[in-house]
């Protein structure tokens, strides 16, 4: 934060059910009323959808805690207890959103996850 510093600086996703935004990251201060916010995510990669991609943490045993890049659109609803499709890539479950999107799937890389540093633990 510009005003605040550095410390009073937390990283959040957005939550509101219907927004085009649901699940993107942004940065915020902690000071009650101050207006700063940027986005998180500028640097993640873009899906076939032309969408920024979602970054979310692996919960399966065979990968957990490992983060991966999905679909902005796949209808993820961030409970992690759907399902995956028949065929579909098992460490990015499907909602049941009728609009699945691409499917992008990818892991996250050192470079991607290196700007967010230290705000990714609450976010687990």
């Amino acid at each position: 934060c510009p005003k605040h510093g550095t410390q009073t600086v937390k990283l959040c996703r957005v939550k509101k059910e219907y927004s085009p935004n649901k699940l993107r990251l942004f940065y915020t201060c902690r000071v009650a009323k101050c207006q700063f916010f940027a986005w998180g995510d500028g640097h993640f990669p873009q899906c076939t959808c032309k969408k920024r991609t979602i970054l979310r943490v692996s919960k399966t045993a065979q990968s957990g805690g490992k983060w991966f890049f999905c679909c902005a659109k796949s209808g993820w609803n961030g409970k992690g207890n759907e399902t995956p499709a028949q065929g579909q890539n098992p460490y990015h479950k499907g909602g049941t959103n009728s609009n699945k999107g691409c499917g992008h799937f990818s892991w996250a890389e050192s470079n991607h996850l290196a700007p967010l540093a230290s705000f990714l633990n609450p976010l687990l």
